[in-house]
């Protein structure tokens, strides 16, 4: 759990002006999305198991396992993208007098 702290720090510590902005954003997300619901799918585990209680034991490992997964990939992918430099982040869209 601290490694996963101490990453949201340096995501978050790295400099927003050349435009990376959205993708610290995207970063920072990823990794208070997963320290989360992580968290939570653990804490939840502990009642199931000391209660022996089957199938909420399964349902918390499962999905904390799916989501500790599943956002490794989306940030290795990303982390990818950025080291061949195929990632392009649009820049954001602002409404138009006419659109409002």
């Amino acid at each position: 759990m601290e490694g996963n702290r101490i990453m949201m720090l340096r995501v978050q510590s790295h400099s927003s002006s050349a435009g990376q902005g959205g993708l610290d954003l995207a970063f920072s997300y990823l990794y208070a999305f997963r320290l989360v619901v992580v968290g939570l799918a653990l804490v939840g585990a502990g009642p199931a198991w000391t209660v022996q209680a089957g199938w909420p034991l399964a349902a918390c490992l499962c999905i904390g396992l799916g989501e500790l997964l599943g956002t490794r990939y989306y940030i290795g992918v990303l982390r990818w993208a950025q080291r061949e430099g195929t990632l392009r982040w649009p820049a954001q869209a602002r409404p138009t007098d006419s659109a409002i």
